[in-house]
């Protein structure tokens, strides 16, 4: 038995929607039932999007004192996240530019 209503389940499921694969950005304080889905940057394999993560960390982060507007989830499949790390708004469109460049970028053959 839920603590939820199916009118509640189906409120939190529009704004709630992680992807499966990838990297999900969300507002966890927004929202009627705690976060609210920003972005979704879905990646064709857990391997790309262990690395398109570790460097959007790299690059774009809060730091101290930077407010953590918007949580970065990493999710390698079903209801899998793994890791996650905040950033400002602002830097939204910085995050975006990251998975963009390193999507595109070559990786060495593994065969």
């Amino acid at each position: 038995m839920s603590i939820f209503s199916a009118d509640e389940i189906r409120q939190w499921r529009s704004e709630y929607h992680p992807c499966h694969l990838g990297l999900h950005v969300f507002d966890p304080y927004a929202g009627t039932y705690g976060g609210v889905t920003v972005q979704n940057f879905p990646m064709d394999s857990a391997g790309l999007a262990r690395k398109v993560f570790d460097e959007c960390r790299s690059q774009c982060e809060s730091a101290g004192g930077e407010p953590d507007d918007y949580l970065v989830d990493l999710f390698e499949g079903e209801n899998s996240c793994v890791n996650n790390f905040f950033i400002s708004r602002q830097m939204l469109s910085r995050l975006a530019t990251v998975v963009s460049a390193e999507s595109r970028r070559p990786r060495p053959s593994t065969e």
